[in-house]
């Protein structure tokens, strides 16, 4: 094993990725992107948040039966949430109200809602 503070062997970086679970890097992934989306809704780059939407969806589906059901369901709640959002930034320009629901705490996710009425401004 490396001292504290050297950098680790080909051999031990090796056994790290060996170690890795997938579905805990796809989880990381679509919580990152949840993120991602809603800053992306914030700033108005309705193409970017529209694509890490999309890359959620795509995820969500290859997890079944992977992780817990209602960690599933949560994640399909964050889907749910963000492409409401989505919606309401894309229909109005004027304001943004939205749901986050990507916030999470040992995988229970918190509902926070948003609101800014003088976007823009």
């Amino acid at each position: 094993m490396a001292e504290s503070g050297a950098m680790p062997t080909p051999e031990e970086l090796a056994e790290q990725i060996r170690a890795l679970r997938i579905d805990d890097i796809l989880l990381t992934t679509v919580t990152t992107l949840g993120q991602l989306a809603y800053a992306k809704l914030e700033a108005e780059q309705l193409d970017q948040a529209r694509l890490a939407i999309d890359g959620i969806a795509a995820l969500l589906p290859v997890l079944e039966g992977s992780v817990r059901p209602e960690v599933l369901r949560d994640f399909n709640q964050l889907l749910a949430n963000v492409r409401l959002a989505y919606a309401s930034a894309a229909s109005s320009p004027s304001t943004l109200t939205y749901t986050r629901a990507w916030r999470r705490s040992e995988l229970v996710f918190t509902a926070v809602t948003v609101t800014n009425p003088t976007r823009g401004s």
